[in-house]
């Protein structure tokens, strides 16, 4: 199989990004650019956002991001407040998007989201208190 046509089918799976494909290849972007458009490469479809996942690993990332900085937290200041306090907001609106956009929200899903939330508030207020 020819060189261009094994990276044509590799940017046609949309399996792997740009990027990827140049340094499989060790190709540069103007290589690749040129031959995608002498060779009639169309765009790539982008795959369908799912929103329901999105929100999910935003929850994880929160959740870890609060659990990381109770860790690594020696002193409570006006930074660790305020970081907390960004990370309630952050909460409240991810809680408003999943409302809106969720259906089928099982009772336990939105009473996890909520615990996580009471969970920032709780810290807060114990550093506001120290």
């Amino acid at each position: 199989m020819e060189f261009w046509e094994r990276v044509g089918i590799d940017y046609a799976a949309n399996e792997l990004t740009i990027l990827q494909i140049l340094a499989k290849y060790e190709l540069t972007k103007g290589e690749f650019d040129y031959a995608k458009g002498q060779l009639g490469w169309g765009r790539r479809k982008t795959p369908q956002v799912n929103r329901k996942l999105i929100i999910k690993r935003l929850f994880r990332l929160l959740d870890r991001m609060l659990s990381q900085l109770e860790t690594e937290m020696t002193n409570t200041g006006e930074k660790e407040v305020t970081i907390l306090g960004r990370l309630v907001q952050s909460m409240g609106k991810l809680i408003e998007i999943e409302a809106a956009t969720n259906t089928e929200a099982t009772p336990r899903q939105t009473k996890d989201m909520h615990n996580i939330r009471r969970k920032l508030v709780e810290r807060i207020e114990d550093l506001k208190r120290n």
